[in-house]
């Protein structure tokens, strides 16, 4: 039982840190605990967080096992150029990002997050209101793309793919692309 409180602290502590950042606050981790919220956006990032993490592993891993299974190279001869795209793409996701975080607060972002990690494991079902209230919003990034976060996080490992030369991050792309679609 201790193990599982443990690792709803760290999770929550993390996500509060990932949010404190994207605002603009910079804390070590014992000024985010003392400052860390102990409801409202705690539940969850407790549960969006770690749902996250397990996606992007196994999507990861997924990449992985292609690149093993089919015995590609692990790493790849790409002229400067294309790794100079490479560390454009990567900046034009971080950028994308923040200019997310324009429109959208990280807190409201975790809580929708949470909303639709719940409908995907049966907990809520699909038609039943999440009881959230928020605008839509058409502004910024979403003006262009339905889920501009998706795109940011496609054009960061697209980018990282491109600039290090590495197949794993190519195909972890081309896994997303498919995650996402």
């Amino acid at each position: 039982m201790k193990n599982k409180s443990l690792a709803r602290i760290l999770s929550r502590l993390v996500t509060y840190c990932v949010v404190e950042a994207a605002n603009g606050r910079y804390l070590s981790w014992s000024e985010a605990l003392a400052r860390m919220p102990r409801s409202g956006l705690g539940k969850a990032a407790a549960v969006a967080f770690p749902v996250i993490l397990l996606i992007v592993g196994s999507t990861y891993a997924v990449a992985w096992l292609v690149v093993d299974l089919l015995g590609m190279p692990l790493s790849l001869v790409l002229p400067l150029p294309v790794k100079v795209v490479g560390w454009k793409c990567m900046a034009a996701g971080a950028a994308v990002a923040g200019w997310v975080f324009r429109y959208r607060s990280p807190g409201v972002m975790i809580r929708s997050m949470y909303a639709t990690f719940r409908k995907l494991f049966g907990i809520t079902q699909v038609a039943e209101s999440s009881g959230r209230t928020e605008q839509l919003v058409v502004e910024g990034p979403q003006k262009y793309t339905r889920n501009p976060l998706y795109f940011a996080v496609l054009l960061a490992v697209l980018g990282w793919g491109l600039a290090a030369a590495s197949t794993e991050a190519l195909v972890w792309s081309a896994v997303l692309l498919a995650w996402f679609s």
